[in-house]
């Protein structure tokens, strides 16, 4: 059983991420190969019907058709998946898992390009035999494509970590009074919380990288954008500081209303608790 760790990045800074265990990646791994083994039959025997609607498929053809389908649903599909979804695919997403760098930032198209073809070898040529053997040796329960991408797999639904709280830039103010920041993912918030407190001590071309990253991230969950001139780093330190103000007001009106409903039920019924003793 894998359990949690820490990530040091190239800059000495140590990231708090939970790898996944072997089981949970054998659990996701199942469902990706069951999804995409099913759209690729689907695919042929869809592709099927309409030629016999027409013509009488050669063996070559037949070939040819099984080649591509076997390419788009089986290399293509999985590759573009990962890279669109920073990290995820359709087993990855039922059991909470995310496929991230080795310095804990966000896969690129060549770290699923690598995964991809490599999966081919692991879990389909050899029912993968070859990635549970790799995974229970490897510390963070890598399989041979992670170690040649540089990559492992993390559970996207971890708890909390505690970080260091940054404050809404001024000129953001304005911004944030009208944003709308709601479907933020939470896994995604706390990697931003978690390269905000470690910031100060990465190198600059690191930490513009990383923010660059988390920036293109969050943005699609963000609107509208900040105003013009608003750096990466200072855009999810805004997002962050107003977030947690929201949390914080939606905090406090919750306790409000739970202490009225509690003086409201200690009260007696029908007021009685208002009216003279001697009166009752």
């Amino acid at each position: 059983m894998i359990g949690a760790g820490t990530v040091t990045t190239g800059e000495a800074v140590e990231l708090e991420i939970e790898p996944a265990s072997v089981g949970m990646r054998a659990l996701s791994c199942l469902i990706d190969f069951v999804v995409v083994v099913l759209a690729y039959y689907l695919l042929i025997i869809v592709a099927l019907t309409g030629l016999l609607a027409s013509v009488t498929p050669s063996k070559s053809l037949m070939t040819a058709l099984m080649l591509i389908f076997y390419v788009l649903i089986l290399v293509a599909f999985p590759i573009m998946l990962e890279t669109f979804t920073r990290g995820k695919s359709i087993g990855k997403y039922i059991v909470g898992l995310r496929i991230v760098r080795d310095d804990g930032g966000a896969v690129r198209f060549r770290h699923a390009l690598i995964r991809a073809l490599l999966w081919q070898f692991e879990v389909l040529a050899l029912t993968g035999a070859l990635a549970a053997l790799v995974g229970l040796l490897s510390p963070k329960g890598k399989r041979i494509g992670d170690y040649l991408a540089g990559t492992y797999a993390t559970r996207d639904r971890a708890t909390r970590v505690r970080t260091r709280l940054t404050g809404l830039p001024p000129r953001m103010a304005g911004w944030a009074s009208v944003a709308d920041m709601r479907s933020l993912p939470d896994p995604l918030a706390r990697r931003v919380a978690q390269f905000l407190s470690h910031a100060a001590t990465m190198t600059p071309a690191s930490r513009g990288r990383m923010a660059a990253d988390l920036a293109a991230e969050a943005g699609p969950y963000v609107a509208p954008l900040p105003p013009p001139g608003v750096g990466a780093e200072e855009f999810l330190a805004g997002v962050m500081a107003e977030r947690r103000r929201r949390d914080l007001d939606r905090l406090e009106r919750q306790s409000a209303q739970l202490a009225r409903h509690n003086e409201a039920l200690h009260k007696l019924p029908f007021g009685l608790d208002d009216v003279d003793p001697e009166q009752r």
